[in-house]
């Protein structure tokens, strides 16, 4: 498994390092788009394999794509200029392709360009704190969930046979949803206005909240109930005890019902 891990680490880094170099060779609008949409399939595809590794390497590609688009867009509006939409009566090797015939509709032009205008320390300082805010919440919630298993697992005093959600299945149910209201967030990053954009925020910060207050009660329901199972097992070694039990702490909780039973039925013929 270690081994397998090292090979996709591997695979990946090799991809990551192709796609920057690919990108800075591009010298065609067409080119990056083409560079631009694989990286978005691929940031796709590892949100949904929870690869996430794979998943924020692709979204740094393609933000850097649409920055090299509007660079290439605004070389071209300097100098030869632009392709209108129209008769092509100039063969296609020998003129400038539309943005439309490249891929590029009006929100993606106007955001490549946008980006191009950011300088570029600036640029740079902006994806390396992204990057880094990414990383290390997924190391905390990494973190949190794992110590959340230890919690549950420490308190479970005995296995259940029943099918009812432990309090580390609640809780990375509730993350998971968490983490695909972030994807949508980031999907609608890339494809609306800023109209569009600020009111599908407000929307998802809406919904993170709820999210939130969701799992804090259902961990809040779990962990009441693991203190009534905790409870009800102490009783009942405490009755194993008064049945003469000679270990009820490290008895099986069935032997110690069926001791109190007959000691019950004991009582019952005595009296």
């Amino acid at each position: 498994m270690a081994q397998n891990s090292i090979t996709q680490s591997t695979a990946h880094l090799v991809r990551y390092e192709a796609a920057c170099k690919a990108l800075a060779e591009a010298r065609a609008v067409d080119e990056v788009q083409d560079i631009r949409n694989k990286a978005e399939a691929m940031r796709v595809y590892g949100m949904q394999a929870k690869n996430k590794t794979l998943e924020v390497d692709a979204a740094e590609i393609r933000i850097r794509a649409e920055r090299k688009l509007g660079e290439l867009i605004a070389q071209q509006k300097a100098g030869n200029g632009l392709a209108k939409p129209g008769p092509k009566s100039v063969p296609t090797g020998n003129r400038i392709p539309t943005l439309a015939e490249a891929g590029i509709d009006k929100k993606l032009s106007s955001r490549a360009q946008k980006m191009a205008a950011v300088p570029a320390e600036e640029f740079e300082a902006e994806v390396g704190e992204w990057r880094q805010r990414v990383q290390a919440e997924n190391a905390r919630v990494t973190t949190r969930l794992e110590r959340a298993g230890e919690r549950a697992a420490a308190s479970r005093p005995e296995p259940q046979d029943d099918e009812s959600p432990t309090l580390a299945e609640l809780v990375d149910e509730l993350q998971r949803e968490n983490q695909t209201l972030r994807a949508e967030l980031d999907a609608l990053k890339s494809t609306m206005d800023d109209n569009d954009l600020r009111a599908q925020l407000a929307r998802a910060v809406r919904l993170s909240g709820h999210a939130r207050r969701e799992q804090g009660i259902a961990m809040d329901r779990a962990a009441e109930s693991q203190k009534r199972e905790t409870y009800a097992v102490r009783m009942c070694r405490a009755c194993g005890k008064a049945a003469g039990v000679a270990d009820p702490n490290h008895t099986d909780l069935r032997d110690i019902v069926k001791a109190v039973q007959a000691m019950a039925k004991e009582v019952r013929h005595a009296a």
